[in-house]
């Protein structure tokens, strides 16, 4: 079983939502911020709040990573639609319990490993993207910024980065739909890359089809 076949412009995308990560208002203040105004005092209360206020039961949602700590995954069975994982580097550490879920709960969760969409072998162990043409734009989604350098990765997440992006380029991919980055955007490249972190996209999941147009 697998939805990948069903993506188009009308599946909901997001990313780096970061369920009951305890530091995540402190690394990115205006979550408190948004939070505090829209009447709530715990971070993920809001954002399920959010996401449900826009993803109807049995949507496909596109989550480009780091979607909570080993804690949050209760979460899952509280949003609606269906959801297609791209991991992330906080996914990895928990990539056998996001299994066990996705094997115990498979009419809620798909899990991405490796790149759906090309042919071409990528050799980092934990690459997870998908290639699709919207638009008259070939579109690859990851949950890294793949143009874009980031002088504080490192380590395996570095090699993943590298080695996705190498795909990205000999597939003639001309935009790149990620997240990682949150609110700190400001050296992504703008004419090549959309982020998709919560912090960009109004703290609920949006229309790729939205996305794409705000792009062109």
């Amino acid at each position: 079983m697998t939805w990948l076949s069903e993506v188009s412009e009308e599946t909901w995308i997001v990313s780096d939502t970061h369920f009951k990560h305890a530091n995540i208002n402190r690394h990115e203040p205006v979550r408190l911020e948004e939070m505090q105004k829209a009447g709530f005092d715990d971070p993920d209360e809001f954002l399920v709040s959010n996401w449900n206020s826009v993803v109807k039961e049995g949507e496909l949602v596109i989550h480009l990573g780091d979607f909570s700590s080993k804690k949050g995954l209760d979460i899952l069975n509280r949003l609606n639609g269906r959801i297609i994982l791209l991991l992330g580097n906080h996914d990895i550490p928990m990539i056998n319990k996001l299994k066990q879920f996705a094997q115990d709960y498979p009419e809620k969760l798909y899990i991405v490993i490796g790149v759906d969409g090309s042919d071409l072998h990528c050799k980092a162990e934990w690459a997870s993207a998908l290639i699709r043409e919207f638009s008259g734009k070939i579109i690859m989604f990851s949950h890294y910024p793949l143009i874009t350098d980031d002088e504080y990765m490192r380590g395996k997440a570095l090699d993943t980065k590298q080695a996705m992006e190498e795909v990205y380029r000999r597939e003639q991919c001309n935009l790149n739909i990620h997240g990682h980055v949150h609110s700190k955007d400001e050296h992504t490249d703008k004419s090549r890359e959309i982020n998709v972190s919560v912090e960009r996209i109004d703290f609920k999941p949006r229309r790729l089809c939205n996305v794409i147009q705000s792009f062109i």
